[in-house]
Parts: structure tokens; sequence; C-alpha cells
């Protein structure tokens, strides 16, 4: 296997969730396959996409990966973990056809070598006292984030119980976070039993709904509230539905509901849907009626 970074050959961050790997590995994938793409190095790229999306898409396999890079799924390095936990055999020592070198391996755990680590049930149970620092767990926190909010980026704190004190962390939203979207803070999870690495904080972005905003894909629909007389005469106004303003034309006869499209100006090049809202006012007074009626007449 290449030794690029599983996420660079993807195109995705570390702490990008199984749905955007997948999408990556689903895009590049066609991109390079070799009924669709004839380059001499297509083949090649597709193998490396191939094997860099069958790794980061199995937890255990990515939980690996994660700590120990590519040595993690290289041979001579599973059999280096699988001796320094199991021995070379049942007993503990390595095997040899000369009997001075068993001695030989003998003095160097119990003379000047490494008495000070080792016990009779580590051996005879086949552990070593040296073993490779696991990493603590991870903790994972869902965080709920208004659309907008989510949408234009902001900064949230959070509180997380550690070791029975309430812990302030600072999460900072990126601009254009949709619900799905993780973030990831290195070492911020559970200590490791063992003298390892922290764990790391996953948040995980919920965003809660706008009874005005909606967004699909890098589309956004906003619902603008006219008057019945802009609608019925036609006119333009001005909508915000995020951080800059818009202007809106509308015919005369303009339906309630009715959808007008602004071409790019949704996020990162999406569209801007404006659904119309139609105002309807209350008329109490005879003067109003009567106008109405004669409105109503003319038309």
């Amino acid at each position: 296997m290449s030794k690029r970074d599983l996420y660079d050959i993807l195109g995705v961050d570390k702490g990008s969730s199984k749905k955007d790997i997948k999408k990556a590995y689903k895009k590049l994938a066609s991109q390079y396959h070799p009924d669709k793409n004839p380059a001499p190095s297509a083949s090649e790229k597709f193998k490396e996409v191939k094997e860099a999306y069958e790794i980061l898409s199995d937890q255990d396999k990515r939980a690996q990966y994660d700590q120990h890079g590519h040595a993690a799924f290289d041979d001579s390095y599973r059999h280096e973990q699988q001796n320094a936990r199991y021995g070379n055999n049942r007993s503990g020592f390595s095997q040899s056809s000369h009997a001075h070198q068993g001695f030989s391996g003998f003095e160097d755990m119990f003379g000047h070598g490494r008495s000070s680590n080792f016990s009779f049930e580590d051996i005879f149970s086949g552990e070593q006292a040296h073993r490779r620092p696991m990493t603590g767990q991870h903790r994972e926190f869902t965080l709920e984030v208004g659309l907008k909010d989510a949408l234009l980026g902001t900064e949230k704190i959070i509180h997380l119980p550690v070791e029975n004190q309430d812990k302030k962390i600072k999460v900072k939203i990126p601009a254009g976070s949709k619900s799905g979207r993780q973030i990831r803070y290195a070492g911020k999870g559970e200590a490791s039993p063992n003298g390892g690495r922290n764990g790391d904080l996953i948040i995980h972005i919920k965003t809660t709904d706008d009874e005005k905003l909606s967004v699909k894909g890098n589309d956004l629909t906003y619902v603008a509230t006219i008057d019945v007389f802009t609608a019925m005469g036609g006119g333009a106004f001005n909508v915000q539905p995020l951080d800059k303003t818009f202007k809106v034309t509308v015919p005369a006869g303009t339906q309630n509901g009715q959808l007008f499209k602004l071409k790019s100006k949704g996020i990162q090049g999406g569209d801007l849907y404006v659904k119309v809202d139609i105002h309807i006012p209350t008329c109490s007074s005879e003067n109003q009626k009567s106008a109405l009626e004669a409105l109503q007449n003319s038309l």
C-alpha cells in the first residue's frame, strides 16, 4: 500500500464521518475506475482509493490506523506485536539451536538486561512487562446549534464533567456546518490507563429547525412575508436569509407559496429559493369593507 496518508488519498479530514468518507470514495472510485478512465495511472489510483476506503470505513481498522499509521497493517509489525504479547513460545523463552544462547537470554532477563521489570508470573503467563501504551477512550458530545448560527459559523461553550468537576470547553463551529458534522479535539478525551495518549473529544453537530430558513445540500430556502398589495400588483422587497441582503422582484398576481430562484445566492455556490408568504390583513371597518367590495367589482 502507498505510504500516503489515507485521509489525504480520499481528500477528507481526520474527523470526517463515515458518510463523508463513503461519499468521497464513490466520487474518486468513479473518477479512476479503469472502465471509465483509460489513463495508465488510473488503475493504480483506483486501487489506492479502494484500499484507503477499506480501512477508514471499518471502525476497528480506522482506530488502529489513527493510533499506529500504516505500521498497524504491516506483517512484520503485527508479528512483532504478537511476540511482544505472547512470546515466541508457550514458556516465554526464545528458541535456539545452541544451549548457551538460551542461558544467555535468561541472564539478560535476570542480570544486566531487564530484571527490574520481569517476574515469574510474566514469564510463565506469556505476558511482557513492557506493553505498548493504550490510547484513552474517546468522548463524544452532541451539540445543538441553530441552523443560521451553524451556517454562519459561531462559538459555543460546552460543559463536560471531568473527575467530578465541570470543565468548560470552547467549541468553534466553522461556517457552513450542517447536522452530522464532527469536530474533533485531539487529547481532550479520557486518559490512557497505562501512560498512553489521551483519547479525543468528538463533537457531533445537530442543527435545530428554523421557521423561516431550511437547507438542502448547498441550496437555501427562505420564507419571506409580503403584503397582499405587493402580491397583487407586483413589486420588490428585500430578504436577508443569512448575513447578506438580496432584492427580490415579484410580478403582479403572485400566489401564496410561490418560489423565486436567486441563482448562486445560497451557500458555496448553491441557489437561494425565496418562498412567498402573503399576509392577508383583516377588514374591520365599514369603509374598508366598502373599499374591498369596490376593488373586487373592478377586478
